[in-house]
C-alpha cells in the first residue's frame, strides 16, 4: 500500500544512504518492477528500472544474469 511504498521509496533510502550501503533495490510486486540504485556522493542515483524480460544490471553484482520476470516467477 501507500505506506509501504513511502517507506521503501523514501525513508529506507535515506537510512541506507546514511549507513553507506552501496546499492539499493526496490522489488515492487504490485508494479512487477525492480528498481536498482547505487550510492554516489551520499545520494542514490538510479541504475535502472527493470520489468519483464529486461536483464537487470547491478554494479555490485556485475555477473548477475537475471531478468525481472525471472525474479517474480521464482526462476532463479
Amino acid at each position: 500500500g501507500r505506506i509501504g511504498r513511502e517507506r521503501d521509496y523514501e525513508r529506507k533510502r535515506a537510512q541506507y544512504a546514511a549507513r553507506g550501503i552501496p546499492e539499493y533495490w526496490i522489488v515492487d510486486p504490485q508494479e512487477q518492477l525492480i528498481a536498482i540504485f547505487r550510492l554516489e556522493s551520499g545520494q542514490y542515483v538510479e541504475v535502472g528500472i527493470f520489468q519483464g524480460t529486461q536483464a537487470m544490471q547491478s554494479p555490485t553484482f556485475p555477473l548477475l544474469n537475471l531478468t525481472a520476470g525471472q525474479v517474480f516467477a521464482g526462476e532463479f
